[in-house]
């Protein structure tokens, strides 16, 4: 909705209020039932109502497309996070493809090497072969007095003979191998490299429409920003995560395996390096309600570590906060970590403070790039700057 649209309805909504106010105000101090009125007043009460039918029906037609968005963002989103994982696996493909060529080809080298000094070793024995006459084998036995040793010394020679014969059709057939084995393995790593150029052009191109949905939603946002549609929209979520975090301090059960959490007041690592840029009670939106948590910029993609152990009890794509990962540290204390790229564990899974969880973002429609977090104890949010150490 454009500038001059939300003119028009804010100057709509007035003289339908202004309209309603005149009819019943005339109604009142004439002392008529409705029954009396003029046609004229049945006429405007009429357009009146008209007039708010099609407020209501505009209104309905934004919701709606804002919530085709959001699932499309949802989607889109989750496909980034997928591709990021996926590119990351063929980054450690191909340094281990890359690692492997590297060996293969220093190992051709050791055998390069070993063929051409037995190559060498045979020139020798050949040029010494000729120098004692054409026929080495019929000189080793004229030379020979005893007949007995003479048949000895051939036979060695012989045997010498067949011994680097078939010592360089080993290393041939070695190298030969090695070359193909080279060959596949170089076919590999450019198999590997185009996955990874693809993978890579599939991320910038969801990044895009990550970018594109992003703003068509803050748009939508916009058109729906009456103080009493933002409001009802931001105490809805905050319900929905209310109910979420109910369910499941119904069903965790975590033990204390080290140093128990309300012992870690004013210790705790924080969960990424950055700017604050929402603090703990601030105003949100220009309502009534305050931030339960705070707001940490960061570039995206960078590592989000946990703070205290625990065990991951939610891991998955909520509405308005994008990529949430909670984890659940026993005696009802809890952390949550909304808005990331992409979420490095699943639910179930214990993890140790310090342990990379997830990689901050922007998902769930947040404008800034960073990590949204938040420590609650039975459901209630808690400061985290209080429970953060100094850094």
């Amino acid at each position: 909705m454009n500038a001059m649209q939300q003119t028009f309805l804010s100057h709509k909504l007035r003289r339908t209020v202004l309209s309603v106010s005149t009819v019943f105000v005339l109604a009142l101090s004439a002392g008529l039932p409705n029954a009396a009125w003029s046609q004229d007043d049945s006429e405007r009460l009429q357009k009146v109502t008209k007039d708010i039918e099609q407020l209501q029906s505009l209104l309905n037609k934004i919701r709606k497309e804002r919530s085709a968005i959001e699932t499309r963002l949802e989607q889109t989103e989750k496909e980034i996070s997928q591709v990021q994982s996926n590119l990351r696996k063929t980054e450690s493909d191909l340094k281990e493809a890359k690692a492997e060529e590297k060996k293969q080809q220093a190992r051709r080298r050791e055998i390069a090497q070993e063929l051409a000094n037995r190559q060498q070793e045979v020139a020798r024995v050949l040029k010494a072969a000729y120098l004692v006459g054409q026929s080495p084998r019929l000189k080793l036995a004229l030379n020979q007095q005893d007949p007995a040793k003479a048949s000895r010394m051939m036979a060695y020679y012989d045997h010498f003979s067949d011994a680097q014969a078939e010592s360089l059709r080993e290393l041939n057939e070695a190298d030969r191998k090695m070359a193909h084995v080279e060959q596949q393995l170089a076919i590999i790593s450019e198999r590997i490299r185009d996955k990874h150029e693809r993978l890579s052009s599939q991320a910038k191109k969801l990044k895009t429409t990550q970018t594109t949905r992003t703003q068509t939603l803050a748009q939508l946002n916009n058109k729906a920003s009456s103080g009493s549609t933002r409001l009802n929209r931001l105490q809805k979520e905050q319900k929905e995560l209310e109910q979420l975090l109910s369910s499941i301090i119904a069903i965790a059960d975590v033990t204390e395996i080290d140093k128990p959490f309300s012992k870690s007041r004013g210790q705790l690592r924080w969960p990424l390096k950055g700017k604050v840029l929402h603090k703990y009670g601030d105003t949100r939106d220009s309502t009534h309600l305050t931030w339960n948590g705070i707001f940490i910029k960061a570039n995206s993609g960078s590592a989000v570590t946990a703070p205290h152990h625990g065990r991951v009890v939610f891991s998955n794509w909520m509405k308005s906060f994008g990529q949430l990962l909670i984890i659940d540290h026993g005696s009802g204390y809890m952390t949550l970590y909304a808005h990331n790229q992409e979420l490095l564990k699943a639910e179930g899974d214990w993890v140790l403070p310090g342990e990379r969880i997830a990689l901050a973002g922007n998902s769930g429609g947040q404008p800034q790039t960073g990590l949204y977090f938040e420590v609650r104890h039975k459901g209630r949010p808690a400061n985290p700057m209080a429970w953060l150490g100094r850094g």
